[in-house]
């Protein structure tokens, strides 16, 4: 086992996101298989966002964790701002769909509280 969690050989890398397939996730078929994101660079986030929607999540390939190495576009006229933020369209970016993320906590009482982001 190697990386994070993947093994290395062929069956593992065809089958990574095979849990995605009729889960309702809308994806774009990208080299390699289907996956939940796009590789994207100058007009290839044009069509990411047509078919996504907006807001559109931008993210580096690179060191994109806790919130860092993102920038959300709102609009496609944001879509430039939002790639500049992140170094541009030369480096390696990618585009997910905006997903609404909620948190449930509960309480040493058990009083349940939920968040919606």
């Amino acid at each position: 086992m190697k990386g994070r969690g993947f093994c290395q050989d062929s069956d593992s890398a065809a089958n990574r996101n095979s849990h995605l397939t009729g889960s309702g996730f809308d994806t774009l078929t990208a080299e390699g298989g289907p996956g939940p994101q796009r590789s994207i660079e100058g007009w290839i986030v044009l069509v990411t966002g047509e078919l996504f929607g907006y807001p559109l999540l931008i993210k580096s390939r690179r060191l994109a964790y806790d919130g860092r190495g993102n920038a959300v576009a709102k609009s496609e006229e944001e879509l430039a701002s939002a790639a500049d933020a992140l170094g541009g369209f030369v480096r390696d970016l990618y585009a997910e769909k905006w997903a609404p993320a909620v948190i449930v906590a509960r309480g040493r009482d058990g009083t349940i509280s939920c968040y919606l982001f």
